[in-house]
């Protein structure tokens, strides 16, 4: 058992290696220039009101002077959002939006396109987690996680994206989720739905290559951000899986987009480790998920609200 296990690891770190040679030999040598922003730049972010989708409404305000317009539901924080973007010397437009709410979303992007006539630059950062065991979240509850970490996603760019092809020109961020790659107990629907983003966008980034459309997209994968959703997440090992964050995240995504990069797992190096845990057997992965996450779980208690990633 052991010798298959040895064996199998040679063999992922081989691929790693082979992996890492690729992205620093041939993919950083045909990176794209960096996105230019200006004042007349429009950007659509959802979940600003606090945490890193505040912290990147600001990076935007305070860099580049452009336009910035928020979808979230927390008027009762956004009007502070909104006149530090304005102090920055930027622009901000707030719009209360349920995204889990179809109609409520038409009308305010149906709104947004009318008042701005273009979206630049799209952020899907919203994002809930209910943290609970699967035997005691409501089914109510894993449609609204969908509802909200999946199909609003969707259904924005579903809004959006036909605009950005009449102009040829937009890029499209999607903030997924380590989680969707890597499992962890208590957050069944949170994995399921942010796996499920995930594969969407990969899709839609094949289809728009394909077509030889000039929208950009970039896939955000962070690790567990300090948030109060994760409250009471704590890690055994601080070392190697450290709790990230929030202005951290923030800067790690407005430089991703700025350089145009595909794919950002935060920190990058989570990249690597998931392909080496995938490629272990099942058994060895739930044991290392319960040894070092399980008592872990246990303790999530957040705030089962919005979660600005």
């Amino acid at each position: 058992m052991f010798f298959f296990l040895l064996l199998g690891a040679i063999e992922v770190i081989a691929i790693i290696i082979v992996y890492r040679l690729i992205e620093i030999y041939i993919v950083g040598t045909i990176r794209r220039n960096r996105y230019k922003i200006t004042n007349e730049t429009n950007v659509l972010l959802t979940g600003a009101a606090m945490g890193a989708g505040k912290f990147l409404a600001m990076n935007f305000a305070k860099k580049n002077n452009c336009n910035i317009i928020i979808y979230d539901i927390r008027e009762d924080l956004m009007g502070q959002v909104i006149e530090e973007i304005q102090k920055a010397g930027a622009k901000g437009y707030f719009y209360k939006c349920d995204v889990s709410d179809e109609q409520e979303l038409q009308r305010t992007v149906e709104s947004t396109l009318q008042k701005f006539q273009k979206i630049d630059i799209l952020i899907n950062n919203v994002g809930i987690a209910n943290l609970k065991l699967f035997t005691d979240v409501s089914f109510d509850e894993v449609q609204k996680a969908f509802s909200v970490n999946f199909l609003a996603p969707v259904s924005i760019i579903k809004k959006i994206l036909p605009v950005m092809i009449e102009r040829n020109q937009g890029h499209i961020v999607n903030v997924s989720s380590v989680a969707s790659l890597m499992p962890s107990a208590k957050m069944t629907d949170y994995c399921a739905s942010k796996a499920a983003l995930s594969g969407f966008h990969n899709a839609l980034r094949l289809e728009l290559k394909q077509q030889k459309k000039n929208i950009n997209t970039t896939l955000i994968c962070p690790y567990a951000v300090n948030t109060g959703v994760l409250q009471g997440l704590e890690t055994k090992l601080k070392s190697l899986f450290p709790i990230l964050d929030e202005n951290y995240v923030a800067d790690e995504i407005y430089n991703a987009i700025l350089e145009q990069r595909e794919e950002v797992f935060i920190p990058q190096s989570w990249k690597q480790g998931a392909l080496f845990l995938r490629a272990l057997p099942t058994a060895v992965i739930d044991y290392l998920s319960i040894h070092f996450l399980g008592q872990v779980a246990q303790k999530l208690t957040g705030k089962h609200s919005k979660k600005k990633e």
